[in-house]
């Protein structure tokens, strides 16, 4: 029955699993004297939506606020020297990554801002409202899971400066049916495209001859049985 926490400032740490499966827990305030925020500390807390982080946080474990799925907002405290909220989610302090991205958000279309050069793993995980995303042309690598399983994603853009597309990083991306890639883009991890079984047409900015010489690690076959149109000009 669970519904708000707030953890106060005199408090130094938390233990993984502190809330996990308090479904009813739609609040939660983090205090200025926690360093680190554990895995899976609200494992299965579906219903929260409103996650406040204090100034002392230099940690967040690998997937310890990306399950939370009915998130729409992520405020940090503007003292802390490693992370900073934009717009309701998750960046590192330099703006350079895109940790979280709140994915219980009603937006159907994001487009990663000019500061970002890595998007983290898992970023995206299981947003179901995004059915289009432009990766600009300052990101240089998409992590691991970024994008997995977002099932109403029907088309990307990755933009030139892409090099590396990480592990999985759309898999069960159920709707998606296009994507384009530019021709800076040099590997693609296993089962980045795994699972996409609408994945139709992949729109190439370089030569038949560029793609041949991108790394595609196994599991990609929805990726590689599409029909590839090659040197794509995008629209301006």
């Amino acid at each position: 029955d669970l519904t708000e926490v707030v953890i106060g400032d005199s408090v130094t740490s938390m233990g993984g699993w502190a809330f996990a499966w308090c479904s009813g827990l739609t609040n939660v305030v983090i205090g200025n004297g926690i360093t680190t925020i554990e895995e899976n500390m609200f494992a299965s807390c579906d219903s929260i939506v409103s996650l406040t982080i204090g100034s002392g946080v230099k940690h967040i474990f690998e997937g310890a606020i990306s399950e939370l799925s009915a998130l729409t907002s992520i405020t940090v405290d503007e003292n802390n020297q490693y992370f900073k909220s934009i717009d309701g989610n998750l960046y590192s302090k330099d703006e350079k990554t895109l940790i979280q991205y709140a994915v219980g958000k009603s937006d159907t279309t994001f487009e990663i801002p000019v500061t970002v050069t890595a998007i983290g793993d898992y970023a995206f995980s299981n947003c179901s409202s995004l059915t289009n995303i432009v990766i600009g042309n300052r990101v240089i690598s998409i992590g691991d899971g970024a994008f997995s399983g977002c099932s109403n994603l029907a088309s990307v853009v990755i933009s030139d400066n892409v090099t590396s597309i990480g592990f999985s990083a759309f898999v069960h991306c159920n709707s998606l049916t296009t994507i384009t890639i530019s021709d800076s883009v040099t590997n693609i991890s296993t089962g980045a495209f795994g699972i996409c079984p609408n994945l139709t047409d992949v729109y190439y900015t370089g030569s038949a001859g560029d793609w041949a010489k991108i790394y595609i690690d196994a599991d990609n076959s929805c990726l590689t049985n599409a029909t590839i149109h090659y040197n794509y000009v995008p629209e301006e």
